[in-house]
């Protein structure tokens, strides 16, 4: 069956939020959406049935305290402009980078093309995959993971 969800904030704080105004003996389900600068995400799996106490049951005793807190800060989502999506490039670098490692490379594992090595820069830890492009098939290899790394879509890569 299909359900109607009903929007009931834009700016969750915490990690509750306190929903006035359901009615009473009655089922609900919740999920929730995240907004980072790629957007909104897609909703998460709604929750189990949370039923609503009987008409004439007492508010629970912490409702006010959270309600206050929840009220008090000035919501986020007017911050929306600083959050919009920056333009992304995923044009190829030709050029080639060249990186001064502070300590030996470890090497994680060796496949038929490239090796994966853990190098530390500047303090940080990074993974690495190097391709031996002496030959014509190391060569064709790094072209291939480089169009695959293309297609991807994700935040961190």
């Amino acid at each position: 069956t299909d359900i109607d969800w009903i929007d009931i904030s834009e700016d969750i704080r915490h990690e509750y939020l306190v929903v006035d105004n359901l009615r009473p003996a009655h089922g609900y389900k919740f999920r929730v959406l995240a907004l980072n600068k790629f957007g909104w995400s897609t909703p998460s799996i709604p929750s189990q049935i949370a039923m609503t106490p009987s008409s004439g049951a007492c508010r629970a005793e912490f409702y006010e305290a959270l309600q206050v807190l929840q009220v008090k800060h000035p919501p986020l989502i007017h911050q929306r402009s600083a959050i919009a999506r920056e333009d992304i490039n995923l044009d190829v670098d030709v050029s080639p980078v060249t990186y001064e490692c502070e300590t030996k490379p470890l090497k994680i594992n060796k496949g038929r093309f490239s090796v994966t090595a853990n190098v530390s820069m500047s303090g940080k830890l990074f993974s690495a995959k190097v391709f031996d492009k002496s030959n014509q098939e190391g060569e064709d290899a790094a072209k291939r993971e480089f169009k695959n790394l293309r297609t991807l879509r994700h935040e961190k890569l």
